[in-house]
């Protein structure tokens, strides 16, 4: 009865297939969210790693990410979603638990963030997936808009929890519950999760799945250098952002904490009312106006830097990144065979993780190297780029559905 409460006052509609993915994906998003949220203050204040070192630790465990993404995804496609992502967030839990007890050993203690990386990846991958399989594609948008709320309340109510298991400044304990709310949602899908049997034939599979096919596949290679730019954009608001704005701009960290919390604030209570008044507009539409409403308000840091300036870029940003997000994701369930669902969705996974590895480093290069205005121009021409190679990928997936009409 809350759940359907819930749904009603945040505007979306209750699809019962989707309710056990729904859980496993709030309770895997509270843990980790937690974790991921404190990992670097872990390594500065506790394993006293320097600046260029938590650098490093966070590429790895992004390409770990971006590799065993694509990996788990096409796995899922042979032996089944459940169990992939069971599997995913138990290995994500155990990699928690090791770093509790690591002591101060950087080199372990940096293994088991990227073995807890690797592991994110066929778990998101594997989720993707599964939302394509149990919704129809005319439901497709609004199933991944659905599942983006649930993860957007994961992730307001996990750094929070996190912080509540650190009052006494023990990261055992931290750690230790982390891997219990870990555990928690591996059970649970394991318990819950549909049991129907994903696999598919062999000759199938490893024809579809393969990933010189996908990359022969035009419109999806468009989708994905889009989802590329499109993140590295993303990164210039989840990384280079909060960083300026304490530094450059004059506020007070716990400032940016209150500006930290637009986004995902929006994102719950508007996700689905915007995704339903853009579900007529087409596919190339959305996709290109979405980004250029991600990239380009950076401009406005241009003329000024201020906390509402700053309110705004993320308001604005915040908005496109809603239309962005589930048209995105529905487009590549849209273009996966139903054989290699997984696999597709891993790749498409594996386009942001990459820019999570690459796009720090670009943008924090500019603005050491060519001064403030430099990452927010570069952003601004990402975002532009992203929304021209989207609307490429949209158009070309729709002369290709048209032709095997004919």
């Amino acid at each position: 009865m809350l759940y359907r409460i819930l749904f009603v006052t945040l505007g979306m509609k209750i699809d019962r297939r989707l309710a056990p993915l729904l859980l496993v994906s709030f309770l895997s998003t509270v843990a980790f969210s937690a974790l991921w949220s404190f990992m670097g203050i872990w390594a500065a204040s506790y394993m006293h790693a320097g600046f260029t070192t938590i650098g490093i630790m966070y590429a790895l465990d992004a390409l770990a990410a971006a590799t065993t993404g694509y990996l788990g995804g096409r796995l899922s496609d042979r032996i089944g979603r459940r169990q992939v992502i069971g599997t995913a967030w138990g290995v994500e839990s155990l990699a928690s638990i090791a770093l509790g007890f690591g002591g101060h050993h950087l080199i372990f203690g940096i293994i088991m963030v990227v073995i807890a990386g690797a592991a994110s990846g066929p778990g998101f991958a594997a989720t993707n997936a599964m939302v394509g399989d149990l919704v129809s594609e005319s439901r497709h948008e609004s199933a991944y808009g659905t599942l983006r709320v649930i993860s957007n309340i994961g992730y307001v109510m996990g750094p929070p929890l996190g912080g509540l298991a650190l009052l006494d400044k023990d990261w055992l304990v931290f750690f230790l519950s982390v891997a219990g709310m870990g555990f928690i949602s591996a059970l649970v899908s394991f318990a819950r999760l549909p049991i129907d049997d994903y696999s598919h034939e062999t000759t199938v599979f490893r024809d579809n799945g393969r990933l010189v096919t996908v990359l022969r596949d035009t419109p999806f290679v468009l989708l994905l250098l889009s989802t590329f730019a499109g993140f590295v954009v993303y990164v210039a608001y989840e990384v280079v952002l909060p960083i300026v704005t304490v530094t450059s701009y004059g506020l007070r960290p716990a400032s940016w904490g209150l500006l930290a919390m637009i986004d995902p604030f929006l994102v719950v209570v508007l996700q689905a009312r915007i995704t339903k008044i853009v579900s007529k507009v087409s596919m190339k539409r959305k996709l290109s106006g979405a980004l250029v409403l991600m990239g380009v308000p950076f401009l406005f840091l241009l003329i000024k830097g201020t906390g509402w300036s700053v309110a705004t870029v993320i308001s604005l940003f915040a908005v496109g990144e809603m239309i962005w997000s589930p048209a995105s994701q529905s487009l590549a369930a849209s273009l996966a065979p139903d054989s290699a669902r997984g696999a597709y969705m891993g790749a498409f996974g594996a386009s942001g993780s990459a820019a999570w590895a690459i796009g720090p480093l670009i943008d924090l290069h500019l603005r050491g190297s060519w001064g403030l205005s430099a990452p927010w121009a570069f952003t601004a021409m990402i975002g532009i780029a992203a929304a021209l190679l989207g609307a490429a990928a949209a158009a070309t997936a729709q002369r290709r559905a048209f032709l095997r009409r004919q």
